[in-house]
């Protein structure tokens, strides 16, 4: 598979442990991609089981790499759990360019501080031990995105849920997991959603407490002036999968259409392969004719 220009890529896990069997082999996907990889990214020890190394660590490792300037991304190796412990001791100084931020799950709250404090663009994709995982097909998207091709990427078909045929919508498409962006309300962190369309995903999560977090970011007027939501995987860890998809949706039409928010769904985006790769923090447009929505991407973040 074919890639130019070159990007260097710096690899950090400041949220969650990883293995390092996942992580060489997403690092041998980015080599075949054309990127230059930073090796190699530490399994640090920590007191706290779920953190990969201590609060000084990570935040360290995280300042060094978005102060780089001798790469093009930053790319998170896991999700997990971490970031929103950093968030609030992440001062940045103004730097003219800063590496793009890739990865998500936890990896989406740095991605909504970044845009909040400095508009700045990310892309929304599998951490690098999640890469191999991914189909040819998220790989090609990859690929276009990388090179500058955004706009050639085809993404699946959406499904409609009270948006009008022939209707487009505008906006800056952002894209996070539910319950980071609602744990971001009250914070310094939190962007205003306003004019943006959302691609939501989430892992584990019972109907009722998506109700609950929707409901938190609807009173909070988070959602005030959101153009559209694009509902992506709904992982459910349950043994009935497929009617949980489903319930969980419902939650997302149910709570959003009486706001006059079209909702979408469902792009392949999230806890599942495949994980379409999203620009973050680009415009962007749904169009729809009488049959089919689809997302259309309007700008690179390269």
């Amino acid at each position: 598979m074919s890639s130019q220009p070159t990007l260097r890529v710096y690899p950090i896990a400041p949220s969650g442990t990883f293995l390092a069997a996942k992580y060489e082999a997403g690092v041998q996907i980015l080599k075949s991609i054309g990127c230059n990889v930073d090796e190699p990214m530490p399994l640090r020890q920590s007191s706290v089981a779920y953190l990969n190394g201590d609060d000084a660590e990570r935040l360290g490792e995280l300042k060094n790499a978005l102060a780089s300037d001798q790469h093009e991304i930053v790319w998170a190796v896991r999700g997990g759990y971490g970031l929103s412990r950093l968030l609030p001791l992440l001062k940045l100084p103004l730097q003219k360019k800063r590496p793009v931020v890739a990865g998500f799950s936890d990896t989406s709250a740095l991605m909504l501080h970044l845009w909040k404090h400095e508009q700045a663009k990310s892309l929304h994709a599998a951490g690098i031990s999640r890469l191999a995982d991914e189909p040819q097909e998220t790989l090609q998207a990859l690929v276009a995105i990388l090179q500058g091709r955004a706009e050639q990427v085809r993404y699946p078909s959406l499904l409609r849920y009270g948006a009008q045929k022939n209707e487009t919508i505008a906006g800056v498409l952002l894209a996070a997991n539910l319950c980071m962006l609602t744990h971001l309300v009250g914070t310094e962190s939190m962007p205003n959603l306003s004019g943006t369309i959302l691609i939501l995903e989430e892992v584990g999560e019972a109907p009722y407490r998506i109700d609950r977090m929707l409901t938190q970011l609807w009173a909070s007027g988070s959602l005030k002036d959101v153009q559209a939501v694009i509902v992506g995987h709904l992982t459910s860890s349950g043994s009935i999968k497929e009617a949980a998809r489903a319930e969980a949706l419902g939650v997302f039409i149910r709570c959003l259409t009486p706001l006059g928010i079209p909702v979408f769904g469902q792009i392949p985006v999230g806890h599942e392969s495949p994980n379409w790769p999203i620009p973050f923090g680009v415009k962007a447009r749904i169009a729809s004719d009488e049959k089919i929505s689809c997302l259309e991407i309007l700008e690179n973040i390269f």
